[in-house]
């Protein structure tokens, strides 16, 4: 399927973009309270930049922790995050948290506003009156025992309606192999905004916004459905076809069509051209 090399690739980058994305950690174990350009966006934002792997939410995905869910006006998908991870969001938005709990758990949110128990997850709603850090926590208890997660969520004074993608454009990620050796076709740049890449093959998917502090809730959204937050994600298209991505808020996204192509076929050599008096080969 499709979205089976998105996810893989996805949830390898995720680990590593928490890295990026987080400013800060706890010790201990709490949770708590487009206009499209054509030009390549600058990766040396890395320190803000970061990519989130999507949270799974059915069968033996389910995974203990947090989840980041939408952001007013920003984010439509949930996210798994790190214990202890600490994020930048804008004053004033609204964003919905979640965690796994079985239903006959006792949960305890602290920080944050509970708002419903939703089949395996207890759901919560925070929005930050004043700017700075805000700790949000859960603790979950069931059979005796007790887990407890936090977020540290920074509030910044941000316009919502400013916050916006200022570059994105598909990059080559070129595959290593033993001796030094590359690997694999090349991403093609059609025209503005359309790229062609190999199917199969890892790409980079790399944007940068305005205000800079809000690049790692930048969201990638391929043929609709959300898969990445940050400013830099590696994704892979498995199947050959057409690939609708969309990045930054709902309302002002900037759009990418993504062709792709398969390297076999590509390499393939041309059938030879029919001597004359000679059949065409079938």
């Amino acid at each position: 399927m499709r979205s089976a090399g998105i996810l893989r690739h996805g949830l390898l980058l995720g680990l590593i973009g928490i890295a990026w994305l987080a400013v800060g950690c706890s010790e201990d174990g709490m949770l708590g309270p487009a206009v499209p350009t054509t030009d390549v966006p600058d990766a040396s934002n890395a320190s803000v930049n970061g990519a989130l792997a999507l949270a799974a939410e059915t069968g033996s995905a389910l995974t203990p922790g947090l989840m980041l869910g939408p952001i007013d006006k920003l984010t439509v998908g949930w996210y798994s995050m790190a214990n202890g991870t600490t994020l930048l969001i804008p004053l004033g938005a609204g964003v919905q948290l979640k965690a796994l709990a079985d239903p006959g758990a006792v949960v305890r949110w602290i920080g944050a506003q509970a708002v419903e128990r939703d089949g395996d997850f207890s759901r919560a709603q925070f929005t930050a009156s004043a700017a700075g850090m805000h700790d949000v926590r859960v603790a979950i208890e069931h059979d005796g025992a007790l887990e407890t997660y936090v977020c540290h969520l920074k509030a910044v004074k941000v316009d919502l309606a400013e916050i916006r993608v200022t570059a994105a454009a598909v990059v080559e990620q070129t595959a290593r192999l033993a001796g030094g050796d590359t690997a694999g076709g090349s991403v093609q740049r059609l025209r503005s905004n359309y790229y062609r890449v190999p199917a199969g093959q890892a790409v980079e998917l790399r944007a940068s916004a305005e205000p800079v502090s809000m690049t790692g809730l930048i969201e990638w959204r391929i043929d609709g459905v959300a898969r990445f937050l940050g400013g830099v994600s590696l994704v892979t298209l498995d199947g050959v076809g057409t690939y609708g991505v969309s990045v930054g808020p709902p309302d002002r996204a900037a759009q990418l069509t993504v062709d792709t192509y398969s390297i076999a076929a590509a390499e393939q050599p041309p059938a030879p051209r029919p001597q004359p008096h000679e059949l065409p080969a079938n």
